[in-house]
């Protein structure tokens, strides 16, 4: 299967944070959930979740994250990569000054998101 970006369509991430580009398509059949995510600099942070059964792994393209892993953040920066094991709760926010352009990757699709209620920490 080829993919032109000319025919992936963009979904909008709620609040105002970016959008996302699935590949290859939902309907696919593909073990493997795969997004470009285009975040906002000025979009809020990411809620803080886990996947009970999905691998994770995110590959920064353009700008720079801060992941927020447990109890730490994790500044990432283009080329960085970040490999999440199912149930380890994380969050992950735009740098405010440039935004950030990253593939996600989940295994096996489809993902779950399993929200965590937040202590008060963030990804900021």
């Amino acid at each position: 299967m080829i993919i032109r970006r000319a025919d992936a369509v963009a979904r909008d991430i709620p609040d105002g944070r970016g959008r996302a580009f699935p590949y290859p398509f939902p309907d696919s059949g593909s073990r493997i959930d795969m997004h470009v995510i285009e975040l906002s600099p000025a979009g809020p942070d990411g809620r803080f979740h886990f996947h009970s059964r999905n691998e994770n792994i995110y590959l920064i393209l353009e700008g720079a994250i801060r992941l927020r892993l447990a109890d730490r953040i994790e500044p990432l920066s283009a080329g960085d990569v970040a490999w999440i094991p199912p149930r380890v709760p994380h969050a992950v926010a735009a740098d405010p000054e440039v935004g950030a352009r990253l593939l996600e990757i989940y295994w096996p699709a489809p993902s779950d998101f399993v929200e965590v209620v937040d202590d008060g920490g963030s990804a900021g």
